[in-house]
């Protein structure tokens, strides 16, 4: 089975030497990390932080099954905004999602091409899917975070991962990047 590039997003459980457990909107992940993993911490951001060239992961806005929360031009709502330069020339891709499947909260993700007032608008590359431009739109309560380089040490229980990396499909995913976080108003995006 050949390895498929992914994205997993959610909350540390446990840690030991070189993985953790992450809790995601489907479930747990083991992600384990090696000497070729690069680590990121984050720290708070401005909105001008979003701008073109930079790498945006994003969550919508929790919503009932069924429903979306739209703003401006139709664009999904996002009220948590990762930006970091792009990873070896690419931004992180996530698994396509439908918009308020499940009652969760979506994630997008790509190289931001265009920011007009609230309205930011992705080149997306999502997994298993070609190249497409996406509009989101910045929540006035939106959290904002830019990356940092960091070491393993990060990795902590209750904190926030964004891990990019490879899966060979044992349910199991080798991260070439973990971005860490500390968790917004009490959770993390999943």
């Amino acid at each position: 089975m050949s390895e498929q590039r992914l994205t997993v997003m959610g909350q540390v459980q446990t840690v030991t030497k070189a993985s953790a457990t992450i809790r995601t909107a489907t479930g747990t992940t083991t992600v384990a990390w090696d000497g070729g993993t690069a680590f990121l911490d984050t720290r708070a951001a401005k909105r001008a932080n979003v701008r073109a060239g930079v790498c945006a992961v994003a969550s919508t806005a929790l919503v009932a099954p069924g429903e979306q929360r739209t703003g401006p031009e139709g664009a999904d709502v996002v009220v948590w905004v990762l930006v970091s330069a792009p990873l070896d020339g690419h931004c992180p891709a996530v698994a396509p999602q439908a918009p308020g499947a499940s009652g969760a909260a979506r994630m997008v993700s790509g190289l931001v091409n265009k920011v007009q007032g609230s309205v930011v608008t992705l080149e997306t590359i999502g997994v298993g899917r070609p190249t497409a431009r996406l509009r989101i739109a910045l929540a006035n309560t939106v959290t904002i975070v830019e990356t940092r380089d960091a070491t393993s040490a990060v990795v902590r229980k209750g904190r926030c991962v964004v891990a990019v990396g490879t899966s060979p499909g044992t349910g199991r995913v080798l991260a070439t990047s973990l971005t860490v976080s500390d968790a917004g108003r009490a959770t993390c995006p999943r």
